[in-house]
């Protein structure tokens, strides 16, 4: 059985790289979140919520990446626990999960940010000027 793969290196991205915080080796300090885990829960997520959406989709998916200029973080906080979140946004801010992150990545996905119902985007709506709608995605344009 032949597997879909989502590749997010061939999606267009609002994601940008300068809005990530500082990253460092010490304790306290944010560091990369390993994306293995991270990936099997987005697959998760699309199998259980959007498999129908994909055109090619055959039973079998597999994610790789985040998309481009987004990153997921984690830090021990002062009481010992670790903190995780995400960044990249276009305008700003963090999600304080990656469960809160993941309908920003589906609506990069449907080359659709303008409409995403993440809590950032939902915050950000209605102030300044609205979300650029991305190009289609790839799998998306006939």
């Amino acid at each position: 059985m032949s597997c879909t793969t989502i590749d997010f290196a061939n999606y267009v991205s609002d994601g940008d790289s300068r809005l990530w915080p500082t990253l460092g080796p010490n304790r306290g300090q944010r560091q990369a979140q390993p994306l293995a885990p991270l990936l099997v829960v987005l697959r998760d997520y699309i199998l259980a919520h959007h498999a129908l959406e994909f055109l090619p989709f055959n039973g079998s998916l597999r994610v790789l990446n985040l998309p481009p200029g987004y990153i997921a973080t984690v830090y021990t906080n002062a009481k010992g626990r670790p903190v995780h979140t995400c960044h990249g946004h276009p305008r700003g801010g963090q999600w304080t999960s990656f469960a809160s992150f993941i309908p920003h990545i589906i609506a990069i996905l449907r080359g659709d940010v303008a409409r995403c119902g993440c809590v950032l985007c939902l915050r950000h709506r209605g102030q300044g000027t609205p979300a650029r709608k991305l190009p289609r995605p790839f799998w998306q344009i006939r």
